[in-house]
């Protein structure tokens, strides 16, 4: 019996297959069981951690979670609402210059935590978004702030 049989990897590749969306299965689900936690401190938004399934304006604009604020007129929360449910989002608190969002993503329904916060007197919106679960988002924090900040140009 030859052990690199053919039909037996095939059947490993499946087995390794079967239990990695599993694992998603239940991080995504553990992601929605979490409670929704706002990181709103003194006027501020939390930074990320060591884990890059995060980005936050409020980084050392050096680091590599570190994503730009953006400068804006006004705060046009009618706009920010419009772009971010079409990005799969939903609202869990709102205060006049402070807004967060709750993101489920389209596959596993990975849970992340979206945060905007405007600075009036600086016209600028600052933001953090950040799974809640798991290691590597793959980019889709950054890409959902990007989509955003792109729309409030």
């Amino acid at each position: 019996m030859k052990f690199f049989n053919p039909k037996r990897i095939i059947i490993m590749i499946g087995f390794a297959v079967i239990l990695l969306l599993a694992l998603f299965s239940v991080k995504g689900k553990q992601s929605t069981e979490m409670p929704d936690q706002s990181t709103l401190s003194d006027n501020a938004l939390a930074i990320c951690g060591e884990k890059p399934n995060c980005v936050s304006s409020f980084q050392d604009n050096k680091d590599s979670h570190y994503i730009e604020p953006q400068l804006v007129e006004t705060f046009n929360t009618e706009l920010i609402n419009k772009t971010v449910l079409d990005l799969n989002c939903t609202p869990v608190q709102s205060e006049p210059n402070y807004l967060y969002f709750k993101c489920i993503s389209h596959v596993f329904q990975f849970v992340d935590d979206l945060e905007l916060l405007y600075n009036e007197d600086q016209s600028t919106i600052y933001f953090r978004s950040s799974s809640r679960v798991g290691h590597s988002d793959l980019g889709a924090n950054r890409s959902r702030v990007e989509k955003i900040r792109a729309t409030l140009k």
